[in-house]
């Protein structure tokens, strides 16, 4: 019984929520090939609450499409912050599975980052794989 309810606590967690960044849970949820955003916040930003506030609540949400977001502080010289080519707070980065579908800086109310996660979710489905370079050859 205590295996089964521990088994529903793990599945929770990967079903979506705000939590800080933790990089074994994120490379969990990428071999899973989940969404999972990437926010990165600074105190002295001026559109970073109002930017988590929509955040917290679109995480909330109920159901299996919904992402799962990594908040980090803002430190220009911390290494996940050069990983990923960050150099503001407030911005938002999407994956799904190891994939980069989606950068943004500066937007904060609801509908623009829900419509941001959903277009980036949507636009990478029909995304071909990258096939290799074919190698040039001149007729004669």
């Amino acid at each position: 019984m205590s295996a089964l309810l521990s088994a529903l606590a793990g599945a929770c967690v990967w079903a979506g929520g705000m939590v800080p960044f933790n990089a074994a849970r994120f490379a969990a949820l990428q071999a899973e090939d989940r969404t999972a955003v990437l926010y990165f916040f600074s105190a002295n930003c001026g559109v970073c609450p109002q930017q988590e506030e929509a955040l917290k609540r679109i995480a909330a949400e109920p159901g299996p499409l919904t992402p799962t977001v990594f908040q980090i502080t803002f430190v220009p010289a911390d290494e996940v912050c050069r990983r990923y080519e960050v150099t503001a707070p407030s911005t938002l980065i999407i994956f799904r599975g190891k994939s980069v579908i989606g950068r943004s800086a500066g937007l904060f109310t609801e509908d623009e980052i829900r419509q941001f996660i959903e277009g980036a979710r949507f636009r990478s489905r029909a995304r071909p794989k990258p096939r290799p370079k074919r190698t040039y050859r001149p007729k004669r």
